[in-house]
C-alpha cells in the first residue's frame, strides 16, 4: 500500500505549491508545460501564459519552484463556464474517469465554498480570483501528476495540521482576516484541523485547501509510519525570515501483511448520577453519528460506595473535540480525561461471496482480518445472516454455521491482498 502525506503545517499550501511538490516528487514536469501550451492555443480568453519549472534553494533547503505568469482577457467567470473549461481540459489530456473525478470534486469544493461566502446558488456565482486559468491549471495538473507517479490508486493519503498564516489579505472584495472567507469554508466543510502563523501572512489558498481536503482521507497530528521512500518539497512565491515556505510532500509504503499501527483519541468519563436509559441513548447516537471507532461502558464502583459507570470512546484524532462536546452535553459529566493512544490493528477488507444455501444463492459480505502469518479471523455479517433466516424461516444460528461450512479460507486470503 503506497502512503503519501502532506505536510503543510509550516508553510501552508497552494495549487502551485502542490505542483511543484509533486514534480519534485518524481512527477513529469512536461505534464505541466505541455498543459499549459494547450490552455493558451485553444482559450481565447488568454492573452499570455507562461510556466517556468525550477530547482531553487529557498532558506538553505532545495526546492522545485513553478512560476506561473498569465494575463487573461477577463479572470472572472461565472461557474457554469468555469465547469465547461475543467471538463474540455480534462477529456484533452486523456485523465481517466479516477482522476476527472477528482478534478470535479476539487473545483465543486472551490464553487460552493464562493456560493456560500456570497449566499448565491452555484450556478449564479461569478468567480473573481479563483475564477482565472490559474486555477483549472493548478486542478487539471494536480491529477495530471498523480497519475504519472501512479498514486491515484492504491493509495493512502494523509494530512498534517495545516498553517493558515495570520493577519489580513486584500483581494477583490474587499480587506479580511486571514484566512480568506472561501478558503475558511472548505476548510470548515472538510473539518480539516488548522493552526494559525507561524508568520503574518496568507498562506492557505481555496484552490490549495480544496486539493489539500479532496485528496486527504486520514487526518493525523503526527507522520503515519511507513517506509519513506521519497520527499517532494515545492516552494511557494514569498519568502520568510523565520520559516521556509516550502510544501513537504512524503511518499512512502507499509507491508499489507503485517498491518499498521495509528494514533487515536481516547476519551473517557465517569458517571453516576444518571439513569441507564441515558446512557444507552448515548451509544445509539454516537454510534449513529459516525464520528467514533468505539465505545464501551464499564460498570464500577465509585466514592462512597456508589455504583457508576465509565465509559470510554475510542475515536479519529480529528474528531476528538466534537465527540467531547457531545458527550458533556448528553451526560451532564463535569470533566472528561483524554489520551493520545497508538494501537495496531489488522489488515482488514470486506469480502462479499455468492454461497448456495437449500435453494437459493444468497450474496453474503464477510469481514477478513489478515497478518504476515496469514488468515487471523473472518465473520460473516450478522445482520444479513439474519436476512437470510428470516427468508428462509430457519434459525439464524443453522443459516450461520452453513455459512461458514461454505466459505473457503484460502480463497479469502488470497482474494484479501
Amino acid at each position: 500500500m503506497k502512503i503519501i502525506v502532506i505536510d503543510g503545517s509550516i508553510c501552508g499550501i497552494s495549487g502551485d505549491m502542490v505542483l511543484s511538490a509533486l514534480i519534485d516528487l518524481g512527477g513529469d514536469k512536461e505534464k505541466i508545460s505541455n498543459l499549459a501550451n494547450y490552455l493558451k492555443e485553444n482559450f481565447d480568453e488568454i492573452k499570455d501564459l507562461s510556466v517556468e519549472i525550477k530547482k531553487i534553494n529557498k532558506s538553505g533547503i532545495n526546492s522545485t519552484f513553478l512560476e506561473i505568469e498569465i494575463e487573461e482577457i477577463n479572470s472572472y467567470r461565472g461557474s457554469e463556464k468555469l465547469i465547461n473549461i475543467l471538463d474540455e481540459t480534462l477529456e484533452a489530456q486523456g485523465v481517466s474517469d479516477k482522476s476527472k473525478e477528482l478534478a470535479r470534486k476539487i473545483l465543486k469544493k472551490i464553487l460552493k465554498a464562493e456560493s456560500a461566502v456570497h449566499n448565491e446558488i452555484i450556478n449564479n456565482i461569478h468567480l473573481h480570483e479563483t475564477g482565472s486559468f490559474d486555477t483549472i491549471l493548478d486542478i487539471v495538473g494536480t491529477v495530471l501528476l498523480c497519475e504519472d507517479l501512479d498514486i491515484i490508486e492504491d493509495t493512502t493519503w494523509f494530512g498534517l495540521p495545516l498553517a493558515v498564516g495570520g493577519g489580513t489579505i486584500n483581494f477583490s472584495h474587499g480587506t479580511f482576516s486571514v484566512p480568506a472567507p472561501a478558503t475558511m469554508n472548505i476548510l470548515k466543510n472538510a473539518n480539516y484541523k488548522i493552526r494559525g502563523g507561524p508568520v503574518n501572512e496568507e498562506l492557505a489558498t481555496p484552490t490549495g485547501v480544496a486539493i489539500l481536503t479532496t485528496l486527504v482521507e486520514k487526518q493525523s497530528d503526527f507522520i503515519p509510519e511507513m517506509n519513506l521512500k521519497r520527499i517532494g518539497r515545492g516552494s511557494g512565491v514569498k519568502n520568510f525570515d523565520s520559516v521556509a515556505n516550502i510544501l513537504r510532500i512524503l511518499y512512502g509504503d507499509s507491508n499489507k501483511k503485517v498491518g499498521k499501527w495509528e494514533y487515536i483519541s481516547q476519551i473517557e468519563t465517569n458517571i453516576d448520577d444518571i439513569p441507564g436509559e441515558i446512557i444507552g441513548n448515548l451509544i445509539d447516537k454516537m454510534e449513529i453519528s459516525g464520528k467514533i471507532k468505539d465505545i464501551n461502558v464499564i460498570s464500577n464502583i465509585t466514592k462512597k460506595n456508589r455504583p457508576g459507570y465509565i465509559i470510554k470512546i475510542l475515536s479519529d484524532i480529528s474528531n476528538e473535540k466534537e465527540n467531547i462536546d457531545f458527550l458533556i452535553r448528553e451526560t451532564g459529566t463535569l470533566g472528561v480525561r483524554v489520551s493520545r493512544i497508538r494501537r495496531k490493528i489488522l489488515n482488514r477488507k470486506i469480502i462479499k461471496k455468492k454461497i448456495k444455501i437449500s435453494d437459493g444463492t444468497f450474496e453474503i459480505s464477510i469481514k477478513v482480518a489478515w497478518d504476515k502469518s496469514g488468515l487471523i479471523n473472518y465473520k460473516p455479517e450478522f445482520d444479513e445472516v439474519k436476512k437470510i433466516a428470516e427468508k428462509l424461516q430457519l434459525p439464524t444460528r443453522v443459516i450461520l454455521k452453513k455459512i461458514i461450512s461454505r466459505i473457503d479460507e484460502n480463497d479469502l486470503l488470497q482474494n484479501s491482498g
